[in-house]
């Protein structure tokens, strides 16, 4: 651990027989005066426990920890110079702790000061601690959440149908970069309309006609806009494509003004010219592109006019008749041009937002940004340094006085503000006079913060009168509220726009290569299309460039940096009533001092934690919190980190898999399954197969199949189709293959006794051939599938599907490795490490059963292994096959598709999640992550053992459940299937905030299993639910009453079949815990 010059007070030590005498000096940067109990004198007598057990034998570098202390009494305050006596405690250790110890702290005359008894020191362990976020529920979320915190999150929407094309007669097409040549597709679907005239400017250094609808035109001369368009009739649709291929970090300041000129400041000018020159029709379709500048999944962005967006707010909400849709696309989406096509049919169809909300197209999916309640977590302590010294660009402005006065108070900090305005100026003397009291605490430098040498000059001199910087945060503004797109000037709009996207740039360069714990900007919620833009054209563009250049920056840079997008501050409201005439101020719901910084001081703490970097502070008034996309039936909340496991050395059974891959080339499985199901269909239809050309509700009513299944016969077709059996062309069977049906069961009754005979293929081929022979009677819905798959509800025909063969066997032992992997990565960093582990759908256990023993040399680190399925006859099975040797099981009933923590799992307490072949059979799969996601702490590990595509033999077999065909987002998946591909399993784990998503036997995916590996980022997000603080209140109970057992339970209980009866005396002779949980279980 590194300490900083505060808490080295620790000068001299004396070793005795267990016990220590060790001298501590108050460090020279702060006063013993400062503090009646002073946190530094207090870390050094820790220090001086470490000491005196230096002597044990403990594992190097191996760092401790205080969990426990009786009694703490303070007889007086401490001095500037302190003696501790550290000794045994008489009293017995804990089981679990490294020591106790008693300490007294005195003086120099020898007085006792304070005294502590009963310190426990432990090993620094990464097991896991409760999150503040435990207990959240639907009554008590209104008492955790502030009410003005809000994390914003992108979340897929529902693909829009196909609209009839509208009637566009003159377009404009504006770019002003390389965006792939994405301008040529726009191009070119306009020409496919003879009626249309699409011309295209493009933004550059001179002006000059490329084509008899082309030019260039001169960014430097407002003039030449007229010349590019004079021949042009009234418009009514305008593209502005600010999308640039080749933006990448580092850029330079010159780059950055001219990335400006070329996008908001072009805009600006095209929108007011076509204004004011009437080249508008009566409404005129607006789409404002820009790329890679969101991130659905919170990683990388781009920059590269995003202004724009802001300025489409302002476009949208003013009495325009510009229709405005406010898109950002993506570079993997359109860098290929044969994919161009698709991209822009999404575009052109996407409707028009009253007030240019933007939308995401990503990967053929459309995202919409939310706002979730943000429950921060209580149980950090403020990370904010005690004595630190902060830049504040902008300190002078309101919101800057507030930040400094708290800063001051609360951490005894040193503030520097940096400002345009002279140091002697009246504003900048007033704004001082109101910290007078804070003498020799804040200073002021004046720089511009848009021009790079007038920072770097004032850093200079800072750096002279301090010799560490630790924190930077840039308040600089310019606002105006008259400055709609019709009254503002391109000066008066540059201006503004220019000290956010300049001044963020030029501030973080200055900083850049400064050891700082942070560096914060403060924005606006003018950043999102709900807060009110028609009169803030410049502030609004300003606003949304600044938020994405800061998001880039926070890519490279050395140290965190983020963003907190406030609301109107109660100060700030005051003072615009005060200053500014016309406008009103008295709706505004406005944020508390107290309020505003408390919100500043938890985004510290998470930035610095890696778990945020934005968040939306404001109150909401009632009027606007129908425009905002709030999730009010969810909440965001943090769980607690562990060190990062970035890769691990996972074991992999290679010559296993090489083996099963070579057996798979061999395998005919598949091609006979194809030609049963087509005998099959041919034999409904009674040999004579389907008169082609027909329908499909044809062949269905041929066969007569019940609606319910045909998606399942739709399925069916195409995978016969693939085999090549038919031939389909839209609704269309258009082939239909000749074939012998009667010698095909003669030949599948040999080749079916071949698989027999194999082990590896035993169980899965006679399910197949119970299926298959009673297909038709579950199609035509006189048998339910269940009853072949299930019967009796057993589970004996699918046990050997999931465990004993080789296939399923191989997956397993790489899920049960990547778990040996885990633990022993998390010895390494931590040897007293207690893991707790998390199954979902343990099942029978199939996965459970090889994970077990790989574990058992590792009995002693592992906590808890949570046994949980949505039955609880699994835990029979468990309790009598696994308990017994694996002490640390614990049977539990889980639903994952319902939030945990009503189901008795605290939020953030796993190390790991396994889950086989269970996630997919759920009905979103976003929910079941989020879900899932909620059981880890931050750096938590899931392992999923998953389908990794679809085949006749799951369709023949499992796809005839209900089940089977329950999601709801079947955009995700695979085709006609639950499963998902690798590339889906990607997406959406990254976009629900895992990270190092792994695969690490991707050439065993022909096998028809993946293994993905994935870590929590930290960040939960659970749906809120009205039974979690529904608590069962008991009645009364009467001296004179008794309970007794009803008779009808007693009998349930008597009549229990004779395995259960054998559970129960296993359990009183080897495991009475066991036994009393089952008892209870029961008796509930």
């Amino acid at each position: 651990m590194s300490l900083g010059t505060s808490l080295r007070g620790l000068t001299a030590v004396h070793k005795g027989t267990h016990q220590l005498f060790a001298r501590i000096n108050t460090p020279a940067p702060v006063s013993s005066s400062d503090f009646y109990l002073h946190p530094a004198i207090m870390d050094s007598a820790l220090q001086a426990c470490v000491a005196l057990l230096a002597d044990m034998d403990m594992p190097p570098v191996q760092a401790m920890q205080p969990v426990a202390l009786d009694t703490l009494t303070i007889v007086s305050g401490c001095t500037g110079e302190m003696y501790a006596w550290v000794r045994y405690s008489p009293e017995p250790q804990p089981e679990g702790t490294l020591a106790r110890l008693d300490v007294d702290l005195c003086d120099e005359q020898g007085n006792v000061c304070v005294k502590m008894r009963g310190l426990e020191l432990s090993y620094f362990s990464d097991s896991p601690t409760l999150s503040s976020t435990a207990g959240y529920n639907a009554e008590t979320t209104g008492e955790t959440w502030d009410k003005i915190s809000y994390l914003p999150r992108w979340e897929e929407q529902a693909v829009l149908p196909q609209k009839t094309a509208k009637d566009h007669k003159s377009v404009l097409i504006a770019c002003s970069g390389h965006g792939y040549q994405f301008e040529t597709a726009i191009q070119d679907f306009y020409k496919q309309h003879s009626h249309c005239k699409a011309t295209l400017v493009r933004l550059s250094n001179k002006t000059k006609q490329l084509a008899d609808t082309e030019w260039a035109c001169d960014i430097s001369d407002a003039g030449d806009l007229q010349k590019c368009l004079q021949k042009t009739e009234a418009i009514d649709a305008f593209y502005f494509l600010a999308m640039n291929e080749k933006a990448q970090q580092p850029f330079s300041y010159k780059e950055l003004a001219d990335n400006q000129e070329r996008n908001e400041i072009q805009m600006l000018r095209i929108v007011k010219y076509l204004k004011q020159s009437n080249k508008i029709g009566e409404k005129i379709d607006t789409y404002i592109l820009t790329l890679d500048n969101h991130s659905v999944d919170q990683s990388s962005n781009q920059c590269f006019g995003a202004g724009v967006a802001g300025l489409g707010y302002s476009l949208a909400q003013g009495k325009y008749q510009f229709l405005v849709r406010n898109i950002d696309l993506s570079s993997e989406d359109i860098k290929n041009k044969l994919h161009q096509a698709t991209v822009f049919e999404s575009v052109y169809n996407e409707p028009p937002s009253g007030r240019g909300e933007i939308f995401k197209l990503q990967a053929g999916r459309r995202y919409r940004q939310l706002f979730l309640p943000l429950n921060w977590d209580a149980g950090n302590m403020p990370s904010i340094r005690q004595n630190g010294v902060y830049i504040i660009a902008g300190g002078s402005g309101s919101v800057g006085k507030i930040i400094t006065r708290k800063l001051i108070e609360k951490y005894n900090a040193r503030i520097v503000w940096i400002g345009r305005s002279a140091g002697d100026s009246e504003k900048v003397q007033t704004a001082l006079q109101l910290h007078k009291e804070f003498i020799g605490r804040v200073s002021y430098f004046q720089a511009d913060v848009k021009s790079p040498e007038s920072m770097q000059h004032a850093l200079g001199l800072i750096k002279e009168q301090y010799a560490e910087i630790h924190g930077a945060i840039f308040a600089g503004m310019v606002f105006d509220f008259e400055n709609s797109i019709d009254e503002t000037t391109e000066a008066e709009f540059r201006a503004i726009l220019e000290v956010k996207t300049l001044g963020s740039w030029i501030f973080y360069d200055a900083l850049k290569n400064e050891p700082l714990d942070f560096m914060c900007y403060f924005s606006s919620g003018q950043a999102y299309s709900f807060s009110g833009a028609s009169k803030l054209s410049a502030y609004a563009t300003a606003i949304a460039s600044a938020d994405r250049l800061v998001q880039y920056i926070n890519q490279g840079a050395a140290f965190p940096v983020g963003i907190i997008n406030w609301g109107f501050w109660k100060y700030s409201v005051n003072v615009i009533a005060q200053e500014t005439q016309g406008v009103a101020t008295e709706n505004l719901d406005a944020l508390e001092d107290d309020e505003g910084f408390e919100c500043f001081e938890k985004f510290v703490n998470e930035l610095k934690m890696g778990r945020i970097n934005q968040v939306l502070c404001m109150k909401v008034p009632k009027q606007m919190e129908a425009l905002m996309n709030s999730k009010t039936d969810e909440y965001a909340a943090f769980t607690n980190e562990l060190a990062a496991c970035s890769a691990l050395e996972l074991e992999i059974p290679r010559e296993k898999i090489d083996a099963l891959k070579k057996a798979h080339e061999k395998n005919q499985l598949e091609n006979w399954l194809a030609k049963l199901l087509f005998h099959l269909f041919n034999n409904m239809i009674e040999w004579s197969g389907p008169s082609v050309p027909t329908t499909i509700a044809d062949l269905q009513k041929q066969c007569n199949i019940k609606d319910k299944y045909l998606p399942w016969f739709n399925e069916g077709l195409n995978m016969l189709a693939g085999h090549n059996y038919v031939q389909l062309k839209g609704d269309l069977i258009v082939h239909w293959k000749e074939i012998d049906n009667k010698a095909i069961i003669e030949e599948w009754q040999v080749q079916k006794q071949k698989y027999c005979d194999d082990i590896e293929f035993k169980s899965l081929v006679i399910l197949l051939d119970e299926c298959i022979q009673k297909l038709p009677q579950v199609l035509q819905g006189h048998l339910l599938a269940t009853d072949i798959i299930f019967p009796n509800s057993s589970m004996e025909k699918v046990e050997g599907i999931y465990k004993n063969n080789a296939t399923s066997d191989t997956f397993n032992e790489i899920v049960a490795n990547g778990a040996v992997a885990y633990l022993q990565h998390k010895l390494i960093t931590g040897p007293q490490t207690r893991l707790r582990i998390l199954e979902i759908g343990a099942g029978t256990g199939g996965t459970s059963a090889i994970v077990f023993p790989k574990l058992r040399p590792f009995q002693q680190s592992i906590e808890k292994y949570c046994y949980t399925d949505l039955s609880k006859a699994f835990f029979f099975h468990a309790e009598k096959n696994y308990m017994p040797e694996n002490p640390y099981i614990q049977c539990q009933r889980l639903d994952i598709e319902k939030p945990i923590q009503d189901q008795g799992i605290e939020i953030g307490s796993y190390d790991l999640i396994i889950a086989t072949n269970v996630l997919h059979a759920t009905k979103n799969i976003r929910n079941t992550l989020r879900n899932a996601k909620a059981a880890l702490h931050k750096n938590g590990f899931i392992i999923l053992n998953e389908m990794s595509d679809k085949s006749l033999t799951t369709h023949l077999t499992f796809g005839l459940l209900d089940g089977w065909w329950l999601f709801e987002d079947a955009n995700l998946r695979i085709p006609n299937c639950p499963g998902l591909y690798s590339s889906g399993w990607q997406q959406v784990l990254e976009e629900e905030g895992f990270v190092s998503v792994k695969f690490p036997v991707k050439d065993a995916h022909i096998l028809g299993q993946q293994i993905i590996m994935a870590q929590s980022d930290g960040v939960v997000r659970q749906k809120i639910t009205k039974t979690a603080n529904q608590k069962t209140e008991l009645p009364p109970r009467q001296a004179s009453q008794t309970v007794e057992p009803k008779k009808n339970l007693a009998q349930k209980t008597a009549t229990r079949d004779q395995t259960g009866a054998k559970y129960q005396r296993t359990y009183k002779k080897q495991h009475p815990g066991l036994f009393i949980r089952h008892f209870k279980d029961v008796f509930r």
